[in-house]
């Protein structure tokens, strides 16, 4: 199981759940009327003020603390799918096989787990965006005009094939050239920023996605 797998256990599901229920709703009132889907709301995770760490699912897991497991990720983030080379980084850093796959086991598990209201979710985030910013050197994974038409076009095209249905993600981000973990990246990066109401381009954000849904229900 490489890094894409392992990604796919909630840390960016759990980020983008609300953003998937207000596209639906959005794209229901498109159908209904010729009025414009209103510009989807992006979720917003909590400040680390107000995420509360203290309780028993932040324990680590065989030694592996959630900061320890997120920044593991990050390393891990180049090599894909390659299995061997995720157990290599991890034992690099002191965490031996046997460890790495129980805490890779017990954060999924964790981070899916309903009844902790995604409050390891956004523990992850905490520690995962900061660590991936560091990677990038600081710089944006992809430029916002760029992020904010390829998640207008996941969540707004249809299917060449079959109009009635949205259009596999996978297809888009291929034509992007981006792959689902790379993407991932993007969202956990931009969705953030561009929830904050009092972040200087959430305005632009509003005008950019209006006018990107526009394009696309137009045939553009």
């Amino acid at each position: 199981m490489g890094f894409r797998d392992l990604f796919k256990g909630n840390p960016i599901g759990s980020l983008t759940d609300s953003i998937k229920s207000q596209i639906q709703a959005a794209q229901v009132s498109q159908q209904a009327s010729a009025v414009p889907p209103q510009v989807p709301t992006q979720t917003q995770t909590p400040t680390p003020q107000a995420l509360d760490m203290s309780g028993p699912e932040f324990e680590p897991i065989n030694t592996v603390s959630l900061e320890q497991y997120a920044e593991l990720l990050v390393e891990m983030s180049d090599v894909g799918e390659d299995e061997a080379r995720c157990i290599a980084i991890a034992q690099s850093r002191g965490v031996a096989r046997a460890d790495w796959e129980a805490a890779k086991e017990g954060w999924t598990a964790r981070m899916a787990d309903a009844a902790l209201e995604n409050r390891v979710s956004h523990g992850f985030l905490k520690y995962y965006s900061p660590a991936m910013d560091r990677k990038r050197g600081g710089a944006e994974p992809i430029s916002l005009e760029e992020y904010v038409r390829i998640f207008a076009e996941t969540s707004f095209r249809k299917d060449p094939d079959d109009p009635s249905r949205q259009i596999d993600r996978e297809l888009v981000l291929r034509e992007n050239n981006l792959t689902s973990s790379r993407w991932n990246e993007c969202l956990v990066y931009w969705s953030p920023r561009v929830s904050d109401a009092s972040n200087p381009i959430y305005q632009k954000y509003s005008q950019l996605i209006d006018k990107e849904i526009k394009r696309i229900m137009s045939g553009g």
